[in-house]
């Protein structure tokens, strides 16, 4: 199997994706109430696609947004959903929070990384979004913005998680805080890369978080969204299929057991759910 894939009993994971799709249907329904636009992305993407729901080991579920939407979507998350049953997991809200894209996650779940023990949040059973932003229509600055908003995420993972199982995270945390520079600070630096070209016409955007390495996509194969069954709901896609052909090649071949992956993660509890 590949080296990120978790072997799951067939009941956990029915359980799993049935809280997914209660979670992904709450979110459309806050996005579907705001006009907010939003797109199936990735493994869901795919899986939409080629299964009309989850991909058969797939153990997550993906949206992504463009910046402005992403943005709001925060927010009316934040606002609008049920606090007693879930929490909105993102840089924007949470000091300790490192990633480059935000989630919502179902209280008293555990869905757990590598991370767990090093923040100060618990991440559930949840749905990540991410945001698309402009990049440049040079492929050589392309490039630069590339390698430029990976140096910063590795800076801001390493200032604000003192990875303590590695030696060398743990010398390059206790470095990198030694400079009188906030957490807020570090996002600040790597959020203002990455949407650097925000206020700029180009051509294509691209998503930092990385779903699938990096990719830059033409704008006009997103919009308008085409609405298509997932499982026991519709969820929205791009207009076109070139950003599965981008990500996947070949998309509606079925990829041996060899090159399967998933999330995996490495604590797993439904909770009262």
């Amino acid at each position: 199997m590949a080296l990120n894939f978790r072997e799951y009993t067939p009941e956990d994971l029915e359980h799993l994706h049935k809280l997914e799709i209660m979670i992904l249907k709450d979110m459309i329904d806050v996005l579907e109430r705001n006009n907010i636009p939003y797109f199936a992305y990735g493994g869901t993407h795919i899986g939409a696609v080629r299964h009309e729901g989850f991909i058969p080991w797939d153990d997550d579920v993906d949206i992504v947004l463009f910046r402005e939407d992403y943005e709001k979507a925060i927010d009316v998350f934040n606002e609008e959903l049920d606090s007693e049953k879930y929490e909105v997991l993102s840089p924007k809200l949470i000091d300790d929070c490192f990633y480059l894209f935000s989630m919502v996650s179902l209280k008293g779940t555990k869905y757990a990384f590598w991370y767990r023990d090093y923040v100060s949040y618990n991440v559930g059973i949840h749905i990540d979004f991410f945001a698309l932003d402009n990049v440049p229509d040079s492929d050589f600055k392309c490039k630069l913005y590339y390698y430029k908003t990976r140096l910063l995420n590795h800076l801001q993972t390493n200032a604000i998680i003192d990875m303590k199982h590695s030696k060398i995270h743990h010398l390059i945390h206790k470095v990198l805080n030694i400079l009188p520079i906030s957490n807020e600070k570090w996002k600040e630096y790597t959020y203002n890369a990455i949407t650097k070209y925000n206020n700029q016409e180009t051509k294509r955007v691209a998503d930092a978080g990385e779903i699938s390495g990096f990719f830059a996509y033409d704008k006009d194969i997103f919009k308008p969204a085409i609405k298509t069954k997932f499982e026991n709901i519709e969820v929205a896609i791009p207009k076109s299929d070139k950003i599965l052909v981008q990500l996947f090649g070949d998309y509606m071949q079925i990829p041996p057991e060899e090159e399967r992956y998933n999330s995996a993660p490495e604590v797993l509890d439904f909770g009262k759910y």
